[in-house]
């Protein structure tokens, strides 16, 4: 088995040539300099650099098969670690692509944020490009109980048919718990599978969300691949919250808005070069182990993911508004807790 890719072909020549030729190109040109060009480039060699440092799996043996034949827990031979592999479905090498695209985002944004979000990369597994997160003992599910349908009534805005309500013994618990850095974050980047399933906790009871699949513009409802054709839907859906499915120990906005704050002063070449940077390792990826991949679809998807990343942070002020009331008085009808 390869190991995880290690982002060598991140490293391009001509990039390097760039920092020290654009002041000059600069003068040349009589256009002025922009420091935030190069030390966005730095930077982002910097992370390239520390992803070529991390440890590869080397050796693996499959311990146990999780899911469906495409999520397997695996044991690193030379340190004893456990990870999770985790193999795209099988949906067509364009939608696996944006799958990829999607987590690694979501990672690379919530890890610059300090948002509690699993590390992920990607990696080559018999034969497939797949993605290898850390092994965590066992998820927040015990928190929680589910509310069907028969208590739950769902709100004609909104997209939930249950709902998972804390229970009494862990309240304070997840009112001292960082998941509502994930409630903010999980708004800012439209994702649709927040459930107790895919928080994952250890024995010093820090969190980890998992699982960004479906997100960004997964929330529109448009299909693959034609919502490259719908682009216009897709961002006139942006502006709107999207429930989530499960309490996250929030009683008032106050309690959320640093996470809110660090968001919005996100820039947009830092947003730009996370994205861009995340298709361009994918795409390499894909084509060391001879992938077959769409690549006008994938920098497509890049520009979209971009603007609704861009349109969600502008309006996150709205959007967790929204959330706490509209969203809130929905849940407080059915005696369920935000």
């Amino acid at each position: 088995m390869a190991g995880p890719y290690r982002f060598k072909s991140s490293f391009k020549f001509f990039d390097f040539l760039f920092v020290f030729r654009y002041p000059f190109y600069c003068l040349f040109k009589g256009i002025p300099l922009r420091p935030y060009i190069i030390r966005s480039r730095l930077l982002y060699w910097v992370e390239m650099y520390n992803s070529v440092r991390k440890d590869d799996l080397e050796d693996v043996k499959v311990v146990q098969e999780l899911k469906e034949n495409r999520v397997f827990k695996v044991k690193d031979q030379a340190d004893g670690r456990y990870f999770v592999i985790k193999i795209l479905r099988p949906e067509g090498p364009e939608r696996e692509s944006i799958s990829l695209v999607n987590e690694l985002v979501c990672f690379r944004l919530g890890d610059k944020l300090e948002v509690p979000v699993a590390e992920t990369r990607p990696i080559a597994f018999r034969g497939k490009v797949g993605l290898c997160r850390p092994w965590f003992e066992k998820n927040i599910c015990e928190w929680y109980e589910k509310i069907g349908s028969d208590r739950f009534m769902r709100d004609l805005r909104y997209n939930c048919t249950h709902f998972w309500t804390v229970r009494e013994p862990y309240i304070e618990r997840l009112q001292k718990s960082a998941l509502k850095e994930i409630l903010v974050f999980d708004q800012w980047v439209w994702a649709l599978d927040r459930v107790p399933h895919n928080v994952m906790t250890n024995q010093d009871l820090e969190l980890k969300a998992i699982d960004y699949e479906h997100s960004l513009s997964d929330g529109t409802g448009v299909s693959y691949p034609e919502y490259y054709r719908n682009v216009t839907q897709v961002l006139r859906s942006t502006e709107r919250c999207h429930p989530t499915q499960m309490s996250h120990g929030v009683g008032d906005r106050s309690q959320i808005q640093k996470i809110v704050d660090r968001i919005e002063h996100l820039n947009r070449n830092e947003i730009k070069n996370i994205v861009l940077g995340v298709t361009d390792d994918v795409l390499n990826c894909q084509q060391q182990i001879g992938g077959k991949i769409g690549q006008e679809n994938i920098r497509s998807k890049s520009i979209i993911i971009v603007k609704i990343l861009l349109v969600r942070r502008d309006n996150l002020s709205k959007l967790m508004r929204d959330l706490l009331d509209s969203w809130g008085k929905v849940l407080e009808n059915n005696k369920c807790r935000l």
